[in-house]
């Protein structure tokens, strides 16, 4: 079994992080793709910790770096059947673009995940963040867009990037790997 928890909220929660569309995965009990929570709210890393750079979402380029997301999204939804769920919302950025997320999941014998990003009127480029629990540096597969995460409890984690990875960087943060995607 698994779960996955998705921010995306309407109205401020107070927490203050820049995590809006983030997830994070679960499966068999055992944390996948995870969000770092934060050391202290009084010490210098809070920043790193807020950051968008540190959950599971996109950040647009500015012309100098690539910024936090807005607090805030607008058109969340959420259906479910017996085979399917599906949750999505969008939400702006300060730069003018726009990030649609649909994440879907299917509960047959193999269940999985897609998540599909729509970035509209972009001025540059952006970047997508994958904060993942694993035993190992996750495995870029050469001349491909995939990604093999060997995760706790013999938890694993195959990501495909379908379209629009034309660069695939396993970073750290804080000693754990999270894969960057522009």
């Amino acid at each position: 079994a698994s779960y996955l928890s998705f921010m995306a909220n309407s109205q401020e929660i107070g927490h203050n992080h820049y995590d809006e569309l983030s997830f994070i995965l679960y499966a068999n009990s055992t944390p996948i793709v995870v969000d770092p929570g934060i050391e202290s709210y009084f010490s210098s890393s809070k920043n790193t910790y807020t950051s968008s750079a540190s959950h599971a979402t996109v950040q647009f380029f500015n012309g100098s770096n690539y910024i936090n997301t807005n607090t805030l999204s607008s058109d969340q939804t959420f259906a479910t059947t017996q085979m399917l769920d599906s949750v999505s919302a969008t939400v702006g950025s300060t730069t003018g673009g726009q990030q649609d997320r649909e994440i879907l999941y299917y509960k047959g014998d193999n269940e999985f995940y897609i998540v599909w990003d729509q970035i509209s009127n972009a001025p540059s480029s952006t970047r997508f963040n994958l904060p993942v629990l694993a035993v190992k540096t996750p495995t870029v597969l050469a001349d491909s867009k995939k990604v093999i995460v060997e995760g706790f409890n013999n938890t694993n984690m195959e990501v495909t990037f379908l379209q629009g990875a034309d660069n695939i960087e396993v970073d750290t943060m804080r000693g754990a790997p999270k894969l960057t995607v522009r």
